[in-house]
């Protein structure tokens, strides 16, 4: 994963924070609970998916097509 890292950072930031994010998820976190808990964040909302499953709702070709042509080297 160390030789891959470079390439799945530049693919997946900003939209992740799991992968070469130190502490990201943590951050995100403590992110959310601020903005959920601050009474001047009036306008914002917060949607939790469940995505546990979600590979199995798509089409594998599909997925390891892409991998292939974004980063050849997980592939």
């Amino acid at each position: 994963m160390s030789k891959s890292r470079p390439i799945c950072e530049k693919v997946l930031r900003p939209r992740q924070v799991g992968v070469g994010v130190k502490r990201g998820c943590e951050a995100a976190v403590h992110a959310l609970r601020r903005l959920t808990c601050d009474p001047d964040c009036e306008d914002w909302a917060v949607l939790q998916v469940d995505l546990a499953n979600a590979f199995n709702s798509v089409r594998r070709d599909v997925v390891l097509k892409k991998v292939k042509e974004v980063a050849p080297l997980l592939y």
